[in-house]
Formats: C-alpha cells, structure tokens, sequence
C-alpha cells in the first residue's frame, strides 16, 4: 500500500466508509420492514383466530366424533377470504379438526408449543416450519356457556423472506 498514490488511497477508504454504510444502513432497513411485518401479521392472525373462536359452529363441534365435517369447511372458507396460510383448530387432545392438508384431519398434532394454549391463554408465536417462519397465533376455544376450554385455533402466515423483501424495497434503500 506505501506505492499507491495519496489519491488513490483517499478513494479506496472512502469507497470502503461508503460501501459500509450502503450495506449497515440497508440492513437495518431490512430488519425493521422485517419486524414491522411480523408485528402486523400477528395482529392480524390474533384477530382472526378470535373472531374464528367466537363462532357457534367451531364451539359445539370441537371434540366431537365427526366434527371436522363441520369446522373444516368453516376453517377453510375464512383461510381463503382473509389470505392467511392455514388456521389449524384441534381438540384438548390434540386432534386436528381442521388443516390446509385434508389428510391431517383426525390426526395427532405434533409439537410443543401449543400447551400454554391449552390452559385459556392466547398468544403469538414465530417458528420455522415446512414453508419457512410463520407468524402464529394461539386462542382457545370455549364452549357456548363460556365456562370450559374446548379446543384451540392457530392462525398462521408464513414471514416474508429477506431477500424477498430487499428485492421490494431496493429503490427505499
């Protein structure tokens, strides 16, 4: 580096600072758009896993014998008009009632982070799945009278990838 000229070091320091900043900047650019999202989308999966949960339909037939031929087609009429990626409903056991995969209907969910969902609490969650990170929410079912936990709904939408999103906002960073 002591042959190059002043001005040429001059250039590659400040080229360096620059493309630093480009990069830091837009990163953190990135990571906020990021964040907003999954803020928006959980608000939005909590809204409707509520909204899911108030239906009589989806109270008096969670935890019965052929009640998936009632919830499922619900479950998936409100999955196509709100645009989120699945709405799972499942019994206090752990049967699946409904599921963008028909072939899941009466099985055993797997996984761990349903149980606090389990003792009527609600809450949203991020996981990585088959399709990638989603955007979850948990709500309880209660039965009509209001008193006992009969189930539960997730709402899912799965995260935007990041490159998905840099190729979106390129021109904002």
């Amino acid at each position: 580096m002591k042959n190059f000229p002043l001005q040429l070091k001059m250039f590659l320091f400040s080229f360096v600072i620059v493309l630093f900043s480009i990069l830091t900047s837009g990163g953190m650019m990135i990571h906020n758009i990021s964040d907003a999202f999954e803020k928006e989308f959980g608000a939005r999966a909590i809204a409707i896993a509520r909204t899911v949960a108030q239906l009589s339909e989806i109270q008096q037939h969670v935890g019965t014998e052929q009640g998936f031929k009632v919830i499922q087609p619900v479950a998936e009429r409100i999955r196509l008009a709100t645009d989120v990626d699945y709405i799972v409903i499942f019994d206090m056991n752990g049967i699946r009632y409904s599921h963008p995969s028909e072939s899941k209907l009466g099985t055993l969910l797997e996984g761990s982070d349903q149980k606090q969902s389990l003792s009527q609490h609600e809450y949203i969650s991020k996981a990585f799945g088959v399709q990638g990170f989603s955007i979850r929410a948990f709500v309880p079912i209660m039965n009509i009278d209001g008193t006992k936990q009969v189930g539960v709904i997730n709402v899912g939408i799965l995260s935007p990838k990041w490159y998905n999103l840099l190729v979106e906002y390129k021109t904002d960073i």
